[in-house]
């Protein structure tokens, strides 16, 4: 896949649009019950290529397949598969509790009455948000904000889970519940693409690693292979 922003650049009234290329050529296969780590440094791309992936953002080139079938022409297949834990304040209601705010994300799945309560309360347990469910959400520390996240997640039903730094702000015990669900997924055939940075983690949570450098894969291997050089923009 690739992605560019158009940019306008120079004074009012003399903008030039220029374009710039955040993913270049990027092709990336993930398997059913597959772990990949997403490595590089900030502004690699690794946010974007996430959102590409989960129909956040629409690709400038390239398609995305999901057992064959492209995700763009389907949103109820795209939004049944695929799924990325966001923790941005702005992608909850500041002013709802924590329950209300699942609550209306399980509705979008379809989940009513005594359903949707039961599998709020279970994505609650699964990520030790009980004890603040009924707080509003602008109150909650920003580790308390990723466990609702990562709760949301799980009542997306999505087999395939797009993570994007999950461990940040989390404490060890949280990190212990999050590996667990990871485990859980893969193990019913599920799948999950995680960006980090940190390397314990991707070690707990990956089979093999893909490093981005300026928007284009520079590295493949299984997870905890000794770096190699190398450049490229198409790997499986």
């Amino acid at each position: 896949v690739c992605k560019e922003y158009r940019l306008w650049t120079g004074f009012w009234g003399f903008l030039r649009p220029r374009r710039r290329e955040v993913l270049s050529g990027v092709e990336l296969h993930l398997a059913a019950g597959e772990g990949v780590g997403l490595c590089g440094e900030n502004g690699a791309g690794k946010t974007t290529l996430l959102k590409v992936l989960c129909g956040v953002l629409l690709p400038t080139g390239g398609r995305i397949l999901v057992d064959g079938m492209p995700l763009s022409g389907d949103g109820a297949l795209l939004r049944g598969r695929v799924a990325m834990a966001v923790a941005e304040s702005r992608s909850f209601y500041w002013r709802l509790t924590c329950r209300r705010n699942l609550e209306f994300f399980a509705a979008l799945q379809g989940h009513f009455g005594r359903e949707r309560a039961r599998e709020v309360d279970c994505a609650a347990e699964a990520f030790a948000v009980t004890p603040f469910l009924d707080e509003r959400f602008y109150t909650l520390s920003s580790g308390q904000m990723q466990r609702v996240a990562l709760a949301r997640l799980l009542l997306s039903g999505a087999g395939i889970w797009m993570l994007d730094e999950p461990g940040r702000d989390l404490d060890g015990e949280s990190k212990g519940r999050l590996h667990e669900e990871i485990v859980r997924l893969r193990r019913g055939g599920g799948a999950v693409l995680v960006a980090s940075h940190d390397e314990d983690e991707l070690a707990r949570t990956c089979d093999r690693t893909v490093t981005l450098r300026q928007g284009r894969i520079v590295r493949t291997g299984a997870e905890g292979e000794p770096e190699a050089g190398g450049d490229g923009g198409r790997h499986d």
